[in-house]
C-alpha cells in the first residue's frame, strides 16, 4: 500500500490525474500478478508473434510456425469451461503447420517453448486420462523436455502410438525415451524417423527396449543414419525378431548391411513387412535376400525401390520367387512374398509379385499359375522339354491338361482357367476360344512330339 502512495505521489507531481494514476497503478498490478483463474478459462497464454520469433532469428516459415506451435499445444490444453469438452485420445503437433514441399524439415528448438511443453505436460497429468496417440513431427524439441518434461506425465499413459520424427532428439534423450518404451507395455506403433541413430549406446538402449515389448508390431526408423555403422544396424535388428513391419528407408545402408538384413530375415517366423527403399543396395546384396527367401514363409512384403540394383539383380531375386529352371524349382519357389523393385526391365517380370500378392490363393494355386506362367507365357512355341525329364508318368496327363490351359488379363488380375470354361463370360470365351485352341493344339503337338520316355514303356 505504502508502494501504491509513493507511485501515485510520484505521479501527481509531474501533474498526472489521480484518476489516470489509481488506473495506471491497477493495470501494472494485473501485468505483474495474472489472475490464477486465467489458467483454465477461455482467456489463452500469451502467444509470441511470429514478428518476436523473427527478431531472434528465425525465418519466416519459422516463425509463423513457432506462433501456430504455441497456438496448437494451447488448444489441447486449454479447458473450455463453458462445455464438457472429452479428453483428446490423439495428439498430433507438426504436420499442419508446415506444407510437405516445405524447405524448412524442422523448426528449430528453442527453450522459450520449454513452458509450453510443461503446461502439456501437466494437461497429460490432468485431463487426458483416455490418450492413446501421441505424435510430434518436425519439431525440435528442447532437450530437457524429453527427459524431465514430457517422460514422467507420459509414464503413466498407456499408449498405443508414439512418434517422434524430425524431432532432433539427442542421445540422452533416446536413451531416456526407449526406458519409457520398455514401460510402456500396450505400445504397438512406434516412429522415431529423422533422429540421428548412429551411436551403439542409443542403439543398444533401443534394442532391449524393443526385446523385452510384449506388443510392438511395428517400428520405423526412416532417415536414421542407422547404415553408417553395421554394428549399430545389428544392434537394432537383433531386437526386433518380434516386431512385424520394419521400415530402413533412407539409412544409407550399403551391401554390407543388406547381407546383416537378409540374415536377419532368414528363418525370422515373424516379421511380414521390411521396408529397405532408398539405399545404397547393390546386386551382390541379391543372393543373400534370394537366399533367405527360400527358407522365410512368413515374409510377405520386401521394399526394394530406388536402391542400387541393377536388371542382374533383379533377376537374381525374380527367381528367388519364380525359379523355372524345372517345374519343380517352380513349385520350390517363394509364394509368399512380394518384392517391390523396378521390374520393368524383365519380361513378364510385375507378374510374379502379382501372383504373390493374392493373398486370397492357396498355395497350390499359385504354384499352378505360375506353371502356367513358365509353360504357355515364358515359352510359347517350342515348349522347353527339359521341364518334363523329371516328371512321373502317372502324372503327366495332368501336365498335358495344363499345357492347353492360358492366362488371360480380365482386368482384375492374372487368373489361370481352362478353355471350356472359368469365371470369363460366354461371349468373350466365343471371341477368344479359336485363338486359344491353336495355340494351346500346337503346344500338345509340340510336347508329344518331342517328348522321349520309351524307358518307360520298356516292360509294356
Amino acid at each position: 500500500m505504502g508502494g501504491d502512495i509513493l507511485r501515485s505521489n510520484s505521479l501527481a507531481s509531474i501533474g498526472c490525474c489521480p484518476i489516470m494514476v489509481n488506473r495506471l497503478i491497477h493495470r501494472m498490478e494485473q501485468l505483474r500478478s495474472p489472475s490464477p483463474r486465467s489458467y483454465r478459462t477461455h482467456t489463452p497464454r500469451i502467444v509470441a508473434p511470429s514478428s518476436y520469433w523473427k527478431s531472434i532469428g528465425y525465418n519466416d516459415e519459422g516463425a509463423v510456425a513457432m506462433e501456430q506451435l504455441q497456438k496448437d499445444i494451447l488448444r489441447y490444453c486449454i479447458i473450455d469451461s463453458q462445455t464438457s469438452s472429452s479428453s483428446p485420445s490423439s495428439i498430433r503437433l507438426g504436420p499442419q503447420l508446415m506444407n510437405r514441399s516445405s524447405s524448412l524439415d524442422v523448426i528449430p528448438p528453442h527453450n522459450e517453448l520449454v513452458p509450453y511443453w510443461s503446461l502439456l505436460s501437466k494437461a497429460f497429468e490432468e485431463r487426458m486420462s483416455g490418450l492413446d496417440s501421441f505424435c510430434v513431427e518436425r519439431i525440435g524439441i528442447p532437450p530437457q523436455v524429453p527427459c524431465n518434461v514430457l517422460s514422467p506425465s507420459l509414464q503413466a499413459k498407456q499408449l498405443n502410438e508414439l512418434s517422434l520424427t524430425n524431432t532432433k532428439l539427442e542421445r540422452d534423450a533416446l536413451v531416456h525415451v526407449s526406458r519409457f518404451i520398455s514401460e510402456n507395455t500396450s505400445l504397438q506403433t512406434l516412429d522415431f524417423s529423422g533422429n540421428t541413430i548412429d551411436m551403439w549406446i542409443v542403439a543398444d538402449a533401443l534394442s532391449m527396449a524393443f526385446k523385452s515389448h510384449p506388443c510392438l508390431q511395428s517400428v520405423t526408423l526412416d532417415r536414421c543414419k542407422v547404415g553408417n555403422d553395421t554394428r549399430v544396424l545389428a544392434t537394432l535388428l537383433n531386437g526386433m525378431k518380434h516386431v512385424k513391419t520394419i521400415s530402413l528407408k533412407g539409412n544409407n545402408i550399403t551391401s554390407e548391411g543388406a547381407h546383416i538384413i537378409a540374415h536377419f530375415l532368414d528363418g525370422n517366423a515373424c516379421s511380414t513387412h521390411v521396408h529397405l527403399d532408398d539405399n545404397p543396395i547393390k546386386d551382390d546384396a541379391t543372393f543373400s535376400f534370394a537366399s533367405a527367401l527360400k527358407q522365410n514363409t512368413t515374409l510377405r512384403f520386401l521394399g526394394l525401390n530406388n536402391t542400387e540394383i541393377s536388371e542382374l539383380g533383379n533377376i537374381i531375386l525374380r527367381r528367388a520367387l519364380f525359379d523355372t529352371s524345372s517345374l519343380n524349382s517352380v513349385a520350390d519357389s517363394n509364394h509368399d512374398c512380394v518384392i517391390s523393385i523396378d521390374w520393368s526391365s524383365l519380361a513378364l517380370g510385375w507378374k510374379i509379385p502379382d501372383i504373390n500378392g493374392k493373398r486370397s490363393w492357396s498355395k497350390e494355386r499359385k504354384v499352378k499359375a505360375k506353371i502356367l506362367l513358365a509353360l504357355c507365357i515364358m515359352n510359347e512355341v517350342p515348349l522347353k522339354l527339359s521341364y518334363f525329364d523329371e516328371v512321373p508318368l502317372e502324372i503327366m496327363p495332368y501336365i498335358l491338361a495344363m499345357i492347353q490351359e492360358h492366362i488371360v488379363d480380365d482386368g482384375h488380375g492374372w487368373y489361370y482357367r481352362y478353355l471350356s470354361g472359368g469365371v470369363i463370360t460366354e461371349d468373350e470365351a466365343k471371341q477368344k476360344k479359336k485363338a486359344f485352341e491353336i495355340k494351346s493344339l500346337n503346344r500338345l503337338f509340340h510336347t508329344l512330339k518331342g517328348w522321349h520316355r520309351d524307358h518307360d514303356f520298356c516292360e509294356l
